[in-house]
């Protein structure tokens, strides 16, 4: 506080303390700090946290393949052929028209968009598609598989790297693998049969053979759906690394017409055997 003289009058005026350099610097420093130690706080925070995925909105994330092809009786079918052993469902226009275990055929109305449902261990999945006149519509769905939902009611998905961990063959574990049931057995047939084109069947048979085995006599019987020997030969030769019981594969000889496709599969298996 000072006097200073004014018009002839002493006023009294306040004045305010200059700051202390020194004090300004120590705030500095002290916020700087504050600074630095909330940032190595986020550091540790995002390294704690591990990376987690929302699921879309509506489904189950999923990959698929749509394929098209003419059918020979000009008859309109949606086929569902993966994942093997998912329940698949069919609607229209929200009613429940059809439900199997997937691979399975559907003779479809021509020009009709169908919403296909697959019941992924993660969620469902679908898409509507369309049953084109005369033609085979062929739908692959690749299921993601999600971890459980938390206890907040909200589905996560939680991606930790982890070490991969030795899987153990059949042959480790003493697991006996055994051949398709008669039911399963009965839908590859369904499956093989509304196949349009032989080579069609053929990858069909591919996918089924990669993840069951046959008896013989199964195979006998997948042979008879074909039309040509060399289709037949091509199916046995298949088939045979799956066969359960190859001390009886040579019921399959049979099932073929010319005694020279007969030569050309004992060629194959023979050839298979390392013999």
């Amino acid at each position: 506080m000072r006097k200073i003289l004014a018009g002839g009058k002493i006023k009294t005026v306040l004045q305010r303390p200059p700051l202390c350099y020194n004090s300004l610097k120590a705030v500095e420093v002290n916020m700087s700090k504050v600074k630095f130690v909330l940032a190595l706080s986020a550091v540790a925070l995002v390294m704690l946290i591990p990376t987690t995925t929302l699921p879309s909105t509506g489904g189950t994330k999923a990959q698929y393949s749509l394929e098209y092809a003419p059918h020979p009786m000009k008859k309109t079918v949606i086929k569902v052929l993966a994942p093997e052993g998912i329940t698949g469902r069919i609607y229209d226009r929200g009613k429940l028209l059809y439900e199997d275990e997937i691979p399975f055929s559907f003779v479809a109305k021509p020009d009709v968009f169908y919403k296909i449902e697959v019941l992924c261990p993660g969620g469902k999945w679908s898409r509507k598609v369309e049953a084109r006149a005369g033609q085979v519509a062929r739908l692959k769905v690749s299921c993601a598989k999600a971890m459980p939902s938390d206890t907040s009611g909200i589905s996560i998905r939680i991606q930790i790297d982890q070490p991969q961990q030795p899987v153990e063959t059949p042959a480790e574990t003493g697991a006996h693998d055994a051949p398709m049931t008669e039911a399963q057995f009965a839908k590859l047939k369904r499956a093989l049969e509304a196949e349009a084109f032989e080579d069609g069947k053929l990858e069909l048979l591919k996918d089924a053979a990669a993840q069951h085995r046959f008896t013989s006599e199964q195979v006998a019987k997948i042979m008879d759906l074909f039309d040509f020997d060399t289709n037949r030969v091509e199916a046995a030769v298949i088939c045979y690394p799956k066969v359960v019981d190859k001390q009886n594969f040579f019921v399959v000889y049979s099932h073929l017409e010319f005694d020279a496709s007969k030569d050309e599969l004992r060629q194959k298996i023979k050839k298979m055997k390392g013999d």
